[in-house]
């Protein structure tokens, strides 16, 4: 009795130090924000490798804990970052005069109202339904001149047209065109039509002037172009993992291994550090299934390096991205030497995710993996919202290293570097200490027995 009572206690005790060893990883979020609203925060690498090795392992055991240690909703989405562009819009301008002083044609138009001004206008646009026209444009605000140019219709020589003139003026409420058509002669000299040449090089014909016919410039609208600020959000770059697995040559097979740990990351792609130059190999990325493996993706990678020409292309882009447990990359070297690689013999692109979800200020918050765990069920109404929501405030992971080396014992490192995780483990080796006293106890018992 009292050796079957031993033994069920070390084996609690063992149990409680197993369990006490593989305490859940969490990692803390810093940043500041001021009023409550939906943050972001980036699913780093290493929590993938601490979750359990299924497909559905860190979708099912990641957690968003307050200060509290109550478990907070939230969703995983591709990172994005928010891109700002400057583009042209266009407006209208209201017509308010036209008409002819000393031979020229003016113009002028309006901003129109309740439109709010910009600062700056950047190029001005005359629509016209002439053609085979060619016509000097003097552009005044506030009978100050801002721009001066031409524009012209040529497509009976060539299909060349011109209807717009830069003017990087700030803002005038009203716009004066003034239209002066060129002299014929200068027309003439400016436009020539040639004839063509038979197969001696014997021109045929005579060569002609084409001149502009005399008559009224019309214009049906004007236009000017401002700017404007197009705001985007456009997916974040991936994670480059450089991984240390060791490459393995098949002498028989004439290829080259490169074995590892995918945990279920999201890849997107992967690049070879080979030191040879001017090579070319096939390579190809496989995953394991059951005793064998199946290809996912296939490509070449190559370098040159020669007098006259030099390219280098090492990596391999995925369409998508792929999620799978062990991977492996195959060169097929054929009869060529063996590839020297770097120490770091690949990078891998890993595709960015975010855990997204409400934070209130001044409180503090976690991500964690807790293995085991099933996956979350939230309301769909606050998961609608997350998904949708833009422009977030970030918070980021504090004392786990940006994604960098990773080799495979290094989740385990980042684990140990929380306090939790400190005091786990020193509750651990105490536990496991404990639980070999009592075997021996218990085996000492047995013995006297």
């Amino acid at each position: 009795m009292k050796k079957t009572t031993a033994n069920s206690v070390a084996a609690v005790v063992a149990s409680l130090a197993l369990s006490a060893f593989a305490a859940d990883m969490r990692i803390d979020l810093k940043g500041d924000i001021d009023a409550e609203q939906a943050v972001a925060t980036e699913v780093v690498p290493v929590l993938y490798f601490q979750a359990t090795r299924r497909p559905s392992g860190l979708a099912d055991e990641l957690r968003v804990y307050d200060g509290a240690g109550k478990a907070v909703p939230y969703v995983v989405r591709q990172s994005m970052v928010r891109v700002v562009s400057a583009e042209r819009e266009w407006r209208l301008l209201s017509m308010v005069s036209a008409a002819e002083t000393n031979g020229e044609l003016v113009v002028e138009a309006e901003w129109p109202d309740g439109v709010p001004a910009p600062d700056t206008i950047l190029s001005l646009k005359v629509s016209t339904p002439l053609t085979d026209f060619d016509e000097r444009v003097a552009v005044l605000g506030d009978d100050a001149p801002i721009a001066e140019g031409e524009i012209y219709d040529r497509r009976k020589f060539a299909d060349v047209r011109k209807d717009e003139l830069p003017i990087n003026a700030s803002f005038r409420r009203r716009l004066k065109l003034v239209f002066s058509k060129p002299v014929s002669d200068v027309a003439a000299k400016d436009y020539e039509k040639t004839t063509a040449e038979d197969a001696a090089g014997a021109a045929v014909g005579a060569t002609t002037r084409r001149k502009f016919s005399e008559r009224a410039f019309r214009v049906d609208s004007v236009s000017v172009s401002v700017p404007k600020e197009v705001v985007s959000f456009e997916p974040e770059s991936p994670w480059e993992m450089r991984l240390c697995d060791t490459p393995h040559f098949d002498a028989k097979a004439k290829k080259t291994y490169i074995d590892f740990d995918a945990a279920y990351l999201p890849v997107c792609g992967f690049s070879l550090n080979v030191k040879d130059r001017n090579f070319s190999r096939t390579v190809r990325l496989l995953a394991r299934a059951n005793a064998g493996w199946r290809q996912l993706a296939s490509g070449k990678i190559s370098s040159i390096d020669l007098p006259g020409e030099k390219s280098s292309s090492l990596s391999l882009k995925l369409p998508g991205e792929i999620r799978e447990g062990v991977l492996r990359i195959e060169v097929d070297d054929m009869d060529n030497p063996q590839l020297e690689y770097s120490d770091h013999p690949m990078t891998l692109l890993v595709k960015r995710y975010d855990a997204v979800f409400i934070a209130k200020p001044g409180e503090k918050y976690s991500l964690a993996v807790e293995k085991g765990a099933e996956r979350p069920r939230y309301d769909s109404q606050i998961l609608d919202y997350l998904l949708k929501t833009r422009n977030l405030s970030r918070l980021h992971a504090e004392g786990a290293r940006d994604c960098g080396t990773l080799e495979s014992h290094e989740p385990a490192a980042v684990w140990m570097w929380n306090p939790v995780a400190i005091a786990s483990t020193v509750a651990f080796i105490v536990l496991a200490a404990l639980a070999f006293l009592l075997f021996r106890t218990s085996g000492g018992s047995a013995g006297r027995s």
